[in-house]
């Protein structure tokens, strides 16, 4: 994939293609923004197009060439001069300081993370989504430092790239500023993130921020009708759901994903009975939850607070075409209409359980704590 490839950032792609051409390049970036923009397929084209045989150069433009050996390498994320760390799943028992990020783990779990990297290869916009992997383990960052510790085995710059590197334990994170400290000649250490806040400041003062913007809902739409072959109308409804997200509004077309938000919604309508609610409304927690996924969780309630916020624009406006989710807009009409609560207050009160599922609290507890409140919202006399 070219810079040209890669969607808007034509700013974040000028400073770079700049920082290449004068060979000014940092120890360490951070790449900030929202989740499902391109950060890494930023990283990943910087990487590529450092390491090119035969980079062309018109202007201040750089580009990888797209046919040398190196290129090819990169094709596959599998250069001898790219690391890509990400996510990983807890292994089978305590890990010791010589052993590798995969020493621990299953051969399923192997076979899964090939499979994803090979994914993100093809496509580096690619979420990637291995079971059980919510944090960066200190074994991945004492990989880096011991490969930055060896002499390169092939020329051109050495790239790490860590993919949501805010997911770092706090023992990987201390770990990783002692390398961050180090002088390293012709390498380059790439982070990140959509939460920038949860990184520690020191590290933060070592990397040069690049601000990630979100991605414009026609550019969106315009992807969509290009490579999904959505007619209009639909490409517009997604890009609109996405709030700037490419690899938002790619899982959208998924139909687990909108089965997903059905049974969220089915969740509501349930929470809403007077009486004979609380069996029915476990049975969907427990199943959204079994699998202790919180990005599924995230995605269930994004897809709510969504569904609120429709809720909110039609109240605000009565008017259908404020309403995202198109296919639902004969049941959000007649909730708002049943309903005459300040829908907003529904909003935030979702918001509010999505930051929850970070710190640690039990998720369970976060579908029963919010659906106590959307009652006390909602039912309130």
């Amino acid at each position: 994939m070219a810079w040209n490839q890669l969607i808007n950032h034509e700013r974040i792609k000028k400073i770079l293609q700049h920082a290449i051409i004068e060979n000014r390049m940092p120890g360490a970036y951070c790449f900030s923004g929202e989740e499902g923009i391109g950060k890494d397929a930023l990283a990943i084209e910087f990487a590529r197009t450092v390491n090119c045989y035969n980079p062309i150069i018109n202007d201040k433009i750089i580009d990888s060439c797209g046919q040398c050996k190196s290129c090819r390498l990169f094709d596959e994320l599998q250069h001898p001069n790219l690391l890509f760390i990400t996510a990983l799943p807890s292994g089978t028992a305590a890990e010791g300081r010589s052993d590798s990020p995969l020493d621990k783990l299953t051969t399923s779990q192997i076979d899964q993370i090939k499979e994803q990297l090979s994914i993100k290869a093809e496509n580096p916009y690619h979420q990637i989504n291995i079971p059980k992997s919510n944090t960066i383990k200190i074994s991945s960052i004492r990989q880096i430092k011991k490969k930055l510790t060896l002499s390169a085995s092939h020329a051109g710059r050495r790239v790490v790239i860590i993919s949501k590197a805010d997911a770092m334990t706090p023992e990987a994170a201390n770990a990783f500023l002692k390398t961050l400290e180090e002088p390293h000649e012709n390498i380059t250490i790439i982070l990140t993130t959509s939460k920038q806040e949860a990184l520690l400041p020191t590290i933060m003062s070592r990397c040069q921020l690049i601000r990630c913007e979100p991605l414009g809902t026609s550019e969106i739409s315009q992807f969509l009708i290009d490579n999904y072959n959505l007619d209009g109308e639909k490409a517009e409804t997604v890009a609109n759901f996405a709030r700037g997200s490419l690899v938002r509004a790619i899982e959208f077309l998924d139909d687990d994903v909108q089965l997903l938000r059905d049974n969220v919604v089915d969740m509501l309508r349930v929470s809403m009975k007077r009486n004979t609610f609380r069996i029915d409304l476990m049975g969907f927690i427990d199943e959204i939850v079994k699998e202790k996924d919180k990005s599924r969780v995230e995605m269930a309630l994004t897809m709510l607070m969504l569904w609120f916020r429709d809720a909110s624009a039609y109240q605000k406006t009565n008017s259908e075409s404020a309403i995202i989710f198109k296919d639902q807009a004969e049941p959000i009409i007649k909730f708002t209409n049943y309903f005459k609560n300040d829908i907003s207050l529904a909003v935030e009160a979702v918001e509010e359980s999505i930051q929850l599922i970070n710190r640690n609290v039990q998720l369970q507890l976060i579908f029963i704590s919010l659906f106590i409140k959307l009652r006390n919202i909602f039912l309130k006399n």
